[in-house]
């Protein structure tokens, strides 16, 4: 194993970052294994994550949204910081967290006033998907600091494209509600590899504050 060169952050730092980034994304995680068998009266294929934060149990999917914002908020942090590479994923990883906190804050169907993307639920969780997936493509748009962080671009890649490809069927199935697609089913395949990503960086992140690319 090769060590590295300092970055901003003591060791120490960088490893609690990104533990705390992967702790948070396996509560996420964990909370789209037990909310549908929390609340059976919500559709597992046809209803949004949304559809879990209002109504009886709504606790849990509102603590996984803010769960979720803490983890991109920590990656970010790291990322930012960890070399000039890195930098422009970590700030846009970051301030997608408030929109992923917003969600939680904001309930779906909640009174309030409109944005020109529409109520402030619906504008919290477009901007923080907005922002996180163009954290992503940023970082694997960076040859030099996928390297940096020891992590495959072409898995990357791949989980990129099956997140940006069930996003798209997700909208779709919004502006046409006659074609009958699975929303729920289309949310979960475009939240599920952008989880497994960060998951990716968080451990690169704690491997970086070992001193150590693995």
């Amino acid at each position: 194993m090769k060590p590295l060169q300092p970055h901003a952050f003591r060791p120490r730092t960088l490893r609690t970052l990104g533990a705390v980034g992967l702790l948070g994304l396996a509560a996420q995680t964990a909370v789209l294994v037990i909310a549908p068998f929390v609340r059976p009266d919500v559709d597992l294929m046809r209803d949004g994550l949304s559809h879990y934060a209002i109504g009886p149990g709504s606790g849990l999917q509102e603590a996984g949204f803010v769960m979720l914002g803490i983890a991109c908020a920590a990656i970010g942090i790291g990322l930012s910081t960890l070399s000039p590479s890195t930098r422009l994923a970590g700030w846009l990883l970051a301030l997608a967290s408030f929109g992923f906190v917003g969600l939680a804050i904001f309930p779906m169907g909640q009174g309030g006033p409109m944005t020109p993307i529409g109520d402030l639920h619906l504008t919290a969780g477009t901007m923080g998907a907005i922002l996180q997936f163009a954290a992503a493509l940023a970082l694997l748009g960076s040859p030099v600091g996928c390297a940096r962080l020891g992590i495959s671009r072409r898995t990357g890649w791949l989980l990129a494209g099956i997140a940006a490809g069930a996003a798209a069927g997700l909208q779709i199935a919004i502006w046409n509600q006659s074609l009958g697609l699975p929303e729920g089913l289309l949310a979960r395949l475009a939240i599920a590899p952008l989880l497994v990503w960060w998951a990716m960086v968080a451990i690169a992140l704690m491997r970086q504050g070992s001193g150590y690319r693995v």
